[in-house]
């Protein structure tokens, strides 16, 4: 006979095993839902600083340098590509990581998503 200590184990177990097969379905969606913004995007380098266009949106984000940022940073509050303008709205997530030898930046005030 299966204890209910089994039953108990068993039961949590396949919850557990809903759970995440569900936080993965979300997931997938979610990244599906993203992949028209995705395709976009257009990574292109303006004036020493690189940046990940979306085109409809018209809006930039700075991203990594490959090789690293250096010195005084000055980010612009617009920039213009193939001739059409693009505000500077948001730093991309390690877009200054390992950057030892910036000394200092300067962030425009169009730039409302976080610094990471």
């Amino acid at each position: 006979m299966v204890s209910r200590e089994c039953v108990e184990m068993a039961c949590a177990f396949q919850l557990n095993k809903l759970k995440n097969e569900n936080n993965m379905k979300k997931a997938f969606i979610a990244l599906f839902m993203l992949l028209p913004i995705l395709s976009d995007a257009q990574s292109v380098e303006i004036d020493g600083i690189y940046y990940n266009l979306i085109t409809k949106a018209k809006q930039a984000e700075v991203t990594t340098n490959p090789n690293k940022y250096t010195g005084h940073v000055v980010i612009p509050a617009s920039v213009t590509y193939n001739g059409v303008e693009h505000s500077v709205t948001s730093i991309g997530q390690r877009a200054f990581f390992n950057c030892g030898n910036m000394t200092s930046i300067t962030i425009p005030s169009s730039v409302t998503g976080k610094l990471q």
